[in-house]
């Protein structure tokens, strides 16, 4: 941030993107103060450095959705359970937008859905229907990966 600020005829703007509701529509910082208000807060440079990252590297770029899932696992440990959801589910659609393979993402939310019935958590039915819906996806590409195979080596992406 100081780099952009270096010349202050010459700032150096950043290309900001929409607020993702997954990052609890955080709109990444455009200053150094604004930098410097959250430092100590730790969600919040979470947040910032999710958008960032998917800002510089794109959405679809395989690795982005790696952080976003780490960061979801912390929330279901700390039984912040709504937080999770909607994390692994943009992580969901991420990989889903660019053809990745989501059978291990499928098995995490089956087991979330676990968890959260067995600490006596509420399970929202659009968690289920947006999870089935992805399920769905998956299966038909599956189904037609194996009806029109690619090349030797290339049949599946895994992530």
């Amino acid at each position: 941030m100081e780099l952009r600020y270096e010349d202050l005829d010459n700032i150096i703007k950043k290309d900001l993107k929409p607020p993702v509701l997954a990052y609890e529509s955080w709109i990444e910082c455009t200053s150094l103060q604004d930098l410097l208000a959250i430092q100590y807060n730790h969600n919040s440079l979470h947040m910032e450095s999710l958008t960032i990252r998917e800002r510089i590297l794109g959405t679809h770029c395989p690795e982005v959705a790696h952080p976003i899932v780490f960061r979801g696992a912390v929330c279901a440990d700390n039984g912040r359970f709504d937080r999770c959801v909607a994390l692994w589910l943009h992580a969901l659609e991420l990989r889903q937008n660019n053809r990745i393979t989501v059978q291990r993402d499928l098995l995490r939310f089956a087991q979330l859905f676990s968890q959260m019935i067995h600490v006596d958590t509420e399970l929202k039915i659009t968690y289920v229907t947006d999870v089935l819906k992805a399920t769905i996806i998956e299966l038909e590409r599956n189904k037609e990966r194996t009806i029109r195979p690619g090349p030797k080596g290339n049949e599946w992406k895994f992530n």
